[in-house]
C-alpha cells in the first residue's frame, strides 16, 4: 500500500488507492512513513468520498490532522503550503466533521487565518447588505450550518471563544469602532450564551469572572453600578484591548462608563484610553 501511494504521488489518489477500507485501516505508524503530499492526497480522498461512514471519516481525519500538525518541523515551503491548505479544507468542513475538541483548539490557535477568514466573511456579508443593523438579519447571518457548528465549539472551548473575541476586537480597533463589527460581537456573545450550558463567565479568563457576572446584568443607572464600572476602568488601565473587548461584548455599559469616568476623574474617557 505504501509503495503504491509513493509511486503514484503525482496522480489522482483514486488511481492509486484500490480500497477505501485499506485507507481507513492505516495506523499512525504507516501514516508517519508517508511523505506530506501522500498524506494530504489520502486526506482529500477520504474527505470527498461520499460512501465513507461519518464515524470512520471523523476518526481518520482526526488521526491525519494530528499527524500533519506534528509534522511541521521537518517540512519545506511547498510541503507547508500543501499541509496548511488541507488543514484549511478540514476547517471548512467542520460543520460535517466532529474532530476532538483539542484539535479544534489547535487548528484555531495555530492557524488563526481560519478564524480570521470565518469572521471576515461575516463582516463582508453584513457590508454586502449595505450595513444592515436589523436584528433579524444578524440572526440569519449566524444561522448557517458552519456558523452554528462554530458557536457550538465556542461554547465548549474557552480557548476558541477567547480567540474569537480578541480577533473581533482587533478588527474593531483597526476599523475605528465599526458599528457592524460591534453588532456582530454583541450577537456572537448572546448566541454563545444561549448555546452554553455553563455560565458565560466560565468562558472568559478567570480574572474577569466577577466583571462578566456584573456586565451580564442590565445596569440600574444608579450607584449600584459602580462595582462594574470600577472593574471596567481597572481593566482598561491594565489592558486596553481587554477593556475594548468587554464594552463591545456588553455595549449597554459604555455610555455609563464614559459618564462615570468623567464625573469621578474630571477627564475625558476616550482621550485617556485612545488607540
Amino acid at each position: 500500500m505504501v509503495s503504491c501511494l509513493e509511486q503514484h504521488n503525482g496522480l489522482q489518489l483514486t488511481d492509486a488507492v484500490p480500497s477505501i477500507v485499506e485507507v481507513l485501516n492505516m495506523n499512525c505508524t504507516v501514516l508517519k512513513s508517508l511523505n506530506v503530499n501522500s498524506l494530504i492526497q489520502i486526506g482529500y480522498y477520504v474527505l470527498q468520498d461520499a460512501n465513507v461512514q461519518r464515524k470512520e471519516t471523523n476518526e481518520y481525519i482526526s488521526t491525519l490532522v494530528a499527524v500533519l500538525m506534528n509534522s511541521a518541523a521537518n517540512e519545506n515551503k511547498e510541503e507547508r503550503a500543501l499541509r496548511e491548505n488541507f488543514l484549511f479544507a478540514v476547517w471548512c468542513k467542520t460543520d460535517t466533521l466532529s474532530l476532538p475538541l483539542h484539535l479544534h483548539e489547535q487548528l484555531t490557535i495555530e492557524w488563526k487565518l481560519y478564524l480570521q477568514q470565518l469572521l471576515l466573511n461575516l463582516i463582508f456579508k453584513c457590508h454586502a447588505n449595505h450595513g444592515s443593523q436589523d436584528q433579524q438579519y444578524f440572526v440569519n447571518i449566524f444561522a448557517s450550518p458552519d456558523i452554528i457548528f462554530f458557536l457550538n465549539v465556542c461554547r465548549r472551548s474557552p480557548l476558541i471563544f477567547q480567540a474569537t473575541i480578541m480577533t473581533f476586537t482587533t478588527f474593531l480597533i483597526n476599523k475605528k469602532g465599526c458599528s457592524i463589527i460591534r453588532s456582530l460581537m454583541k450577537e456572537f456573545v448572546k448566541l454563545v450564551e444561549c448555546y452554553s450550558k455553563e455560565k458565560l463567565s466560565s468562558l472568559f479568563p478567570p480574572q474577569y469572572k466577577s466583571l462578566v457576572s456584573f456586565l451580564q446584568q442590565a445596569p440600574h443607572f444608579s450607584s449600584s453600578d459602580s462595582n462594574a464600572l470600577e472593574l471596567l476602568i481597572k481593566t482598561f488601565k491594565d489592558d486596553k484591548y481587554s477593556g475594548v473587548a468587554f464594552v463591545s461584548c456588553f455595549p449597554v455599559w459604555l455610555p455609563l462608563l464614559v459618564k462615570y469616568y468623567s464625573q469621578k476623574y474630571n477627564k475625558d474617557f476616550f482621550s485617556d484610553f485612545h488607540f
